[in-house]
């Protein structure tokens, strides 16, 4: 695995690398947001790797989707998962196949 940046980034700055990352013909946003959550699940599994139990909170904006890919992968992986959504969201995320 690689090692992640420790830079900090403004909310701002972070929309920017997403839509720059996004505007890059190889690279749709569902994939983004999959790598994200692949990222955040190994940096979770490397630092706390006796957890077998998780919780994963979603919010309505624009990085639940990231938690529900999170919670995704953990089902997948074994794990037990509580998803908790805290907001409504008016956005529709994709089919995902949790099997």
């Amino acid at each position: 695995m690689y090692i992640l940046p420790t830079k900090l980034y403004s909310a701002q700055q972070a929309r920017d690398i997403d839509r720059i990352a996004q505007e890059r013909p190889s690279i749709k946003g569902f994939q983004l947001m999959t790598k994200a959550a692949e990222a955040a699940f190994e940096a979770m599994q490397e630092h706390y790797p006796l957890a077998k139990n998780i919780s994963v909170l979603c919010g309505a904006g624009n990085n639940a989707g990231d938690g529900y890919l999170i919670a995704a992968i953990a089902l997948k992986a074994g794990y037990s998962v509580q998803l908790v959504s805290l907001g409504i969201s008016t956005k529709q995320l994709p089919d995902i196949n949790y099997s």
